[in-house]
């Protein structure tokens, strides 16, 4: 799950801004990987990542919501730029990352590790 993030990831960056990593196929791509880590946390994604592409319809630059396909979409109402825009940012990479480390798989690979490195003494 965590490799898959991470290609997915890696391949949205590597598209122009506004392509693949807003559009649906990314949101189901993720929403994935998201499962494959933590099931409970996977409903909370999908509806931050939808709730992510509603918003940027909002503005004035196009999202390619239907990826591959060319065709933008977006509603020119407000601009994407801004304090507003950095703090919302912030705080949603910081739920995401809470909800990652607190879900049952996550803790219990901590709890493994921490036994296995208590077992060696360190």
């Amino acid at each position: 799950g965590v490799a898959m993030f991470l290609l997915v990831s890696v391949f949205g960056a590597l598209q122009p801004h506004r392509s693949f990593a807003h559009s649906l196929l990314a949101g189901v791509a993720f929403s994935a990987s998201v499962y494959m880590i933590s099931q409970t946390a996977v409903p909370y994604f999908a509806i931050g990542f939808a709730t992510h592409l509603l918003l940027d319809l909002l503005n004035r630059k196009g999202e390619q919501l239907l990826y591959p396909l060319k065709n933008t979409y977006c509603l020119g109402v407000c601009s994407s730029s801004g304090v507003v825009n950095d703090i919302l940012f912030a705080f949603g990479l910081v739920a995401t990352l809470f909800l990652l480390y607190m879900s049952p798989t996550v803790q219990g690979l901590i709890t493994k590790a921490m036994d296995m490195m208590h077992s060696m003494g360190v």
